[in-house]
């Protein structure tokens, strides 16, 4: 706790951050010059983006709030590098310069649908990235007699669980419009459409069992810890099928790294429920 707290330790930290989001963003400026076309048509381009809303999400903390809780530090860029990871090793070996079809290249649906979507995805896996800390912290964060709407980390995931959904619900419905006007169909159930309405009601899932006191704050806990799982299944793991309209950003080995991540995620929240204090 000590360590986290340590001013020195903080701005070098944020300061890395900062920086690494700065380069980020030049390269997807550089990208958009070079292919004529906002930086968001393949898988690669969006992993980068949705790591530089996660860099960006903790920078604007450090800035802005007051109560920063210090260790959010750690698993945000944590996971921000695991997304920097498979882009530099799985994905980049397969990257072009391509124009995407025609009919595709609008870039006000391009540029609106697909970052919609990003922030959308960056919501849910920070929200699911929170519910760990909340798990580790225990029955210290979650609502009690003394703090009725549980600790800030607690109210946290909340926030992060309302802005993923609504930001992934906006952008399925934008991806429709474009969808109506590229294919003449608003909905057609292709895999990477179904992927993302998996997502969002996975996520309507754990806000109406909230709001409806049908389950513990610790089980609506937990239920969020899948949301990273549920979101990179649904946004890396549909491309494996290899269908529909959407398939792209297939890569060799990303079956593995993919499994690789999510099992080892499914063994964290396991160590987390099994050993840790529970909430009385």
């Amino acid at each position: 706790n000590t360590l986290y707290k340590s001013r020195k330790l903080d701005v070098a930290a944020n300061m890395t951050c900062m920086m690494t989001s700065a380069v980020l963003l030049a390269l997807l400026a550089m990208r958009a010059y070079v292919a004529a076309r906002p930086p968001m048509s393949s898988l690669y381009e969006i992993v980068l983006m949705v790591s530089l809303i996660l860099m960006a999400f903790e920078t604007g903390a450090f800035f802005f709030c007051k109560n920063r809780t210090y260790t959010l530090m750690v698993p945000v860029t944590l996971m921000a590098s695991v997304l920097l990871f498979f882009a530099k090793f799985v994905l980049e070996p397969g990257d072009t310069f391509q124009p995407i079809p025609a009919v595709l290249n609008s870039s006000v649906f391009l540029t609106v649908h697909v970052f919609t979507i990003a922030l959308g995805f960056a919501g849910m896996i920070l929200s699911g990235v929170v519910a760990h800390l909340v798990l580790v912290r225990g029955a210290a964060a979650l609502p009690s007699a003394e703090q009725p709407k549980g600790s800030p980390l607690y109210s946290l995931l909340y926030g992060t669980l309302v802005f993923g959904a609504v930001f992934t619900i906006v952008g399925t419905l934008l991806g429709g419009v474009w969808a109506d006007f590229a294919w003449g169909r608003f909905w057609g159930f292709d895999p990477k459409e179904c992927g993302a309405l998996f997502v969002i009601l996975w996520a309507m899932l754990s806000l109406h069992l909230r709001a409806g006191r049908i389950v513990s704050a610790r089980v609506f806990v937990l239920l969020n810890c899948f949301n990273v799982v549920v979101t990179f299944l649904c946004w890396f793991g549909i491309n494996l099928l290899g269908v529909g309209l959407h398939s792209y950003g297939f890569q060799t080995g990303s079956v593995m790294w993919l499994a690789v991540f999510v099992g080892v995620d499914l063994f964290t929240i396991f160590i987390l429920c099994r050993f840790l204090p529970r909430a009385t």
